[in-house]
C-alpha cells in the first residue's frame, strides 16, 4: 500500500513478513536469521542500506511474536528519490540469505550480540521483572531463556538459510510506503 503525502521529503517504509508464534520450534532460529537482516547495527540492511549505498540513517529489522502468530517487521525513512531501491535491496538481502549460507565470521558477530542482549535479560530486577511479564502476556515459557542460549550458541549457517528460504520469501512480504507517489 501507499499513503500519498504530497510535498514530504522522504518516504516512510514499513515492511512486514508473515512468520510465527513464539510456540512454534523455529522461533528462536528465525529470531537469530532477522537478527542477522537487521537486528544490530552491523546487520546485513544497515550495512548494505546505510552504509555501502547512503540511502537512509537507519533501518531495522525484528521478529514480533505473539501466542498465536509473529511477523517481521521492517522499518526505515529514507530521501524520496531512494524508495523503490530500498525496497529492492530489502528484497535482495532476503534473496541472499535464501540462497548463501551465511558466513562463519557474521554468525559469529550475531551470535556475540545476541548473546550479549541475552544476557541483559536478568541484568536488573526491571529486566528480571519484564521476562516474568511476559511469560505472561506473551506466552514465553520458563524455559525460553535457556532454550534460546542454547539455540543461539549451536544453529549453522545451512540451518539459517534453511529457515531464510521457509519465511524470507517475496510472498510473504506486505510493503506500505507513506511518502510522495511517483
Amino acid at each position: 500500500d501507499v499513503i500519498s503525502v504530497p510535498g514530504a521529503l522522504q518516504s516512510g517504509i514499513a515492511a512486514a513478513v508473515c512468520a510465527i508464534s513464539r510456540e512454534h520450534p523455529d522461533y528462536i532460529g528465525l529470531r537469530i536469521l532477522t537478527t542477522a537482516l537487521g537486528g544490530y547495527f552491523g546487520s546485513r540492511l544497515m550495512s548494505n542500506i546505510r552504509e555501502d549505498k547512503g540511502y537512509t540513517y537507519g533501518i531495522h529489522a525484528y521478529l514480533a511474536g505473539r501466542k498465536e502468530e509473529g511477523h517481521i517487521n521492517i522499518a526505515t525513512e529514507c530521501a524520496a528519490q531512494h524508495t523503490e531501491a530500498v525496497i529492492d535491496e530489502i528484497r535482495h538481502e532476503m534473496q541472499r540469505l535464501r540462497e548463501q549460507p551465511m558466513p562463519d565470521e557474521e554468525l559469529a558477530l550475531v551470535r556475540n550480540h545476541m548473546t550479549s542482549d541475552l544476557l541483559k535479560t536478568f541484568d536488573t530486577a526491571f529486566s528480571i521483572a519484564d521476562y516474568v511479564g511476559s511469560t505472561i502476556t506473551v506466552g514465553v515459557q520458563p524455559d525460553y531463556f535457556n532454550r534460546q542460549y542454547s539455540i543461539l550458541q549451536t544453529i549453522t549457517p545451512e540451518q539459517l538459510q534453511t529457515l531464510a528460504q521457509t519465511y524470507l520469501v517475496d510472498q510473504r512480504l506486505c510493503i506500505a510506503i507513506a511518502g510522495p507517489v511517483k
